[in-house]
């Protein structure tokens, strides 16, 4: 996240040159840090999401792609619960290892429960911004709708 290492500096969980030396080893590792400016172009280009409570995770759980999750001591919403069963949960760093090794190699076991959640609890927002357009036209012109021609 952009913000992530000012925001550890700022909490003195880090020191810059800690930073350094981190982004350094994820260099040479070939991991690269978000510098996009839009969530959505990085997720179009992320295969796996490592994350702990977040806001992006219901909106990265909609791309149907594997999301690790880190639980914190935090109460879940009915959203991000509904989500829960769709996610790999890491409460160890062995776990966590373990979850991306096996995602890696190709398996992902959650496929089909996150496309399941997706259908039932997602289904009815397909077309959202059209379905908008349409009631804002209808409204505007009545039930009758002028001709496009």
């Amino acid at each position: 996240h952009p913000l992530m290492w000012s925001q550890f500096e700022k909490k003195k969980k880090i020191t810059p040159q800690q930073a350094d030396a981190i982004r350094a080893v994820w260099k040479e590792k070939g991991i690269k840090e978000d510098e996009n400016a839009s969530i959505e172009d990085t997720f179009r280009n992320t295969d796996i999401l490592l994350s702990d409570v977040s806001s992006v995770i219901p909106v990265f759980f909609l791309s149907g792609k594997p999301i690790i999750f880190c639980p914190s001591n935090m109460d879940f919403g009915p959203l991000f619960s509904s989500l829960l069963p769709g996610l790999y949960v890491a409460q160890t760093w062995e776990e966590l290892k373990a979850h991306l090794d096996m995602l890696l190699s190709g398996e992902d076991p959650l496929r089909e429960t996150r496309r399941e959640i997706i259908e039932k609890s997602f289904s009815q927002n397909r077309n959202a911004t059209g379905k908008i357009v349409e009631k804002i036209r209808a409204d505007a012109y009545g039930k009758r709708l002028p001709d496009e021609g």
